[in-house]
C-alpha cells in the first residue's frame, strides 16, 4: 500500500496542524467569520481585541473562554505565538503600531490580514455552509481484497 492510498477523503476529518489566530476588531463585520473560526477545533483562536467590551465577537469570544481586551497591546504578549493576525479596523494609526510591533520583534512568523484581505476571506465564507449542503458525500470506501477492513 502506498502512501496515497492512506490519505483522507475529507481532509477536516483527520488530524490538522492548529492553526493560531488573533483578531483585531469585533463588530458585525468581523463577527461572521470570528464565529466560523471558533467552531473548528483545529482553529486556536488566542485574543480578540476590540475597543467596545460589547462587540458581538467580543461576547462570543468570552462565552467560549477566548482571552479578549480593549487594547491592542494586550495582543502583542501573544503575537510571536499567532499564524494569522485578521484585522477589520482601517484606523490607519492603529494598523502603524501593529506593524511596528511586527518590525520591532522582527516578527517573520505572524501573517498581518488587514482589513481588505480579512474582507476577501469573509466574502470567500461568506454562504459556505449553504454551499456545503450542494456537495454530495465521498462514497464508501470500497476494500480492496486482500486487505484488512
Amino acid at each position: 500500500m502506498s502512501d496515497l492510498d492512506t490519505v483522507d477523503e475529507n481532509p477536516l476529518d483527520g488530524e490538522l496542524e492548529v492553526v493560531t489566530v488573533g483578531v483585531i476588531g469585533a463588530g458585525r463585520r468581523m463577527t461572521p467569520l470570528l464565529s466560523r473560526m471558533l467552531e473548528y477545533d483545529y482553529v486556536d483562536v488566542r485574543m480578540v481585541v476590540d475597543v467596545n467590551p460589547a462587540a458581538p465577537g467580543v461576547l462570543i469570544a468570552q462565552s467560549l473562554g477566548v482571552t479578549t481586551s480593549q487594547k491592542v497591546e494586550d495582543l502583542f504578549a501573544v503575537l510571536p505565538e499567532l499564524d494569522f493576525l485578521f484585522c477589520v479596523n482601517d484606523d490607519a494609526a492603529l494598523k502603524d503600531r501593529v506593524i511596528a510591533e511586527f518590525r520591532r520583534t522582527n516578527n517573520r512568523r505572524t501573517l498581518f490580514m488587514n482589513e481588505l484581505a480579512t474582507r476577501f476571506i469573509m466574502s470567500m465564507v461568506k454562504d459556505s455552509r449553504e454551499l456545503m449542503q450542494l456537495v454530495p458525500p465521498p462514497p464508501a470506501r470500497r476494500p480492496v481484497p486482500g486487505e484488512e477492513e
